[in-house]
């Protein structure tokens, strides 16, 4: 994990699906239970070629601290059905007549979880992020543009 992902440096706190604050914090548990002892560990018996690692997981682990410390859950934003917002499913219709499903995240949880997640800081996610059912946007990707319509935007049930 980058240490981009995990700066809460931004004018708003990182907004989390449920999902996405269990995996961060499962990461997190597991470093500080699993990963970090181990590394001790070797450390303490004068293996010290484990020292980088063991700094750059201390970092990760502390930014992982900030992120979840500072982040607000996704539920309790409201939500305007007509609105993309994060945390929604986002159908989009292409020209060729195919659709696509995303689900939009911030981007500290869009690296972690991958799949049909997309960060609101990717081309996709900033043209569909503010924008409403039925808009047509173009998409500047780095594989080239492309138009798609904004078929339908719904809030992903917390589980």
């Amino acid at each position: 994990m980058s240490d981009n992902i995990l700066s809460t440096e931004s004018s708003s706190p990182p907004t989390l699906t449920r999902e996405g604050r269990r995996w961060l914090e499962a990461r997190a548990d597991h470093l500080r239970v699993v990963v970090l002892p181990e590394l001790q560990t070797l450390l303490d018996g004068g293996d010290h070629s484990v020292a980088d690692e063991h700094e750059r997981l201390l970092g990760e682990l502390e930014g992982l601290v900030r992120l979840l410390d500072a982040s607000k859950d996704v539920a309790d934003t409201p939500d305007d059905p007509d609105v993309v917002e994060l945390g929604e499913v986002v159908t989009i219709a292409l020209e060729d007549g195919s659709f696509e499903r995303y689900l939009l995240v911030d981007p500290s949880e869009s690296i972690v979880l991958g799949g049909t997640r997309v960060s609101a800081d990717s081309p996709l996610g900033q043209v569909l992020l503010g924008r409403r059912v039925g808009d047509e946007v173009e998409v500047e990707a780095p594989a080239g543009n492309y138009r798609c319509r904004i078929a339908a935007a719904e809030r992903l049930e917390p589980t």
